[in-house]
């Protein structure tokens, strides 16, 4: 009974361990290997693309060399005979797994060209794999897997280890699953904001008194030295008492319930600036602000034709630059979104930057 306990207790502390990567993708370095030691594997491989940072498209790995992984997903996609002999059984799913031998017979293996030059070097003999997702899962594709391995001298996993991975599985696919969300959420988050900085637009929450109580930026074509506007000891204003005026009227018709239509400020060298103040909800206005004059358009013309990008890529850039998200442009192009994960990829490497927000502020660099 007290063995019993003592693995109890294990199993909940590395479930909690596991939810806590939610937060942090860096903490995946420390469980994995928890995981792996509490299933008897010797090495370990969490497959997990995010295209939110390449430098991280492999996964996390524990006792596998880092610059092997490279190695790996090049097999994963076309040599890896323990995969394609899933796949023939109908085990490529989200939410299987299955062990090596079971799958494929031991000689075979051994006389694979995958075994020859990767398995062999790593001294890798037997597979506990565990799919949590699959390509067909557009929230999170492509396929997000957890594989653990053992010395061939060691002989497979058994039945009663098995059971082990199945018990923690779904709360690895679940974090995963959550994980993957709130980061696709941050990144969309920093695109908007990105795009708003780089576009010479912000948006304010305002008080019916124009108090501001958060900008999302404050472009300089619009609250710079020579900005028709003006954010001073926290209320949005401006130099020019006609301009303050038509703002105060804005605010106080907007508080009311009948909001006008967008103001449009400026001239005489200055740069001309379009406000529209609608109303939020009780006490609380909105206001777009936005210097005229710029888009994404000739912005993306020109990064097109400066990286050579492809039709293809240069319409999911576009689509990017107004602020669409993965299953946005996917949805708008009628493509998969690992499709439009393979064109962001595409893009990072023609253009040096290294996240969608980036590419968005490339973009508006050149508008």
């Amino acid at each position: 009974m007290a063995g019993s306990r003592g693995d109890n207790r294990e199993a909940e502390a590395l479930i909690d361990a596991v939810y806590a990567t939610i937060e942090s993708a860096e903490a995946w370095r420390e469980v994995v290997p928890r995981v792996a030691r509490w299933l008897g594997a010797e090495s370990a491989l969490l497959f997990t693309p995010w295209e939110a940072d390449p430098s991280r498209a492999f996964g996390v790995t524990h006792n596998i060399p880092e610059e092997r992984l490279r190695d790996y997903a090049a097999y994963y996609h076309a040599h890896d005979v323990w995969k394609d002999a899933a796949e023939r059984r109908g085990l490529l799913r989200a939410g299987a797994q299955f062990l090596s031998h079971r799958v494929l017979p031991v000689n075979e293996m051994l006389r694979s060209e995958i075994y020859a030059d990767l398995w062999r070097p790593l001294d890798i003999g037997h597979m506990l794999c565990a799919l949590l997702t699959d390509d067909r899962h557009e929230a999170t594709a492509p396929a997000i897997a957890l594989s653990l391995f053992r010395r061939l001298d060691k002989g497979g996993f058994s039945d009663a280890e098995a059971g082990r991975s199945e018990a923690i599985m779904p709360h690895v696919r679940r974090s995963l699953l959550a994980a993957r969300r709130l980061e696709a959420a941050r990144a969309l988050l920093d695109s908007y904001e990105a795009s708003l900085r780089a576009s010479g637009e912000a948006v304010l929450l305002l008080t019916p008194e124009l108090r501001v109580l958060h900008a999302s930026g404050e472009p300089a074509e619009i609250f710079g030295r020579d900005g028709v506007l003006r954010i001073a000891q926290g209320r949005l204003g401006a130099d020019d008492a006609g301009v303050r005026r038509q703002l105060e009227l804005a605010a106080r018709d907007a508080a009311a319930g009948r909001p006008r239509g967008a103001l449009r400020v400026g001239g005489a060298g200055a740069t001309q600036i379009e406000i529209a103040v609608m109303p939020w909800r009780p006490g609380r206005l909105l206001a777009r602000v936005r210097a005229l004059g710029r888009s994404a358009a000739g912005g993306v013309a020109r990064v097109a034709e400066r990286h050579r990008l492809t039709e293809a890529e240069r319409r999911v850039l576009a689509l990017l630059a107004d602020g669409a998200g993965v299953a946005d442009i996917a949805a708008a192009l009628a493509i998969r979104p690992m499709t439009v994960r393979k064109h962001l990829a595409s893009l990072f490497e023609k253009t040096g930057e290294r996240s969608q927000r980036a590419l968005v502020a490339l973009v508006w660099r050149h508008a």
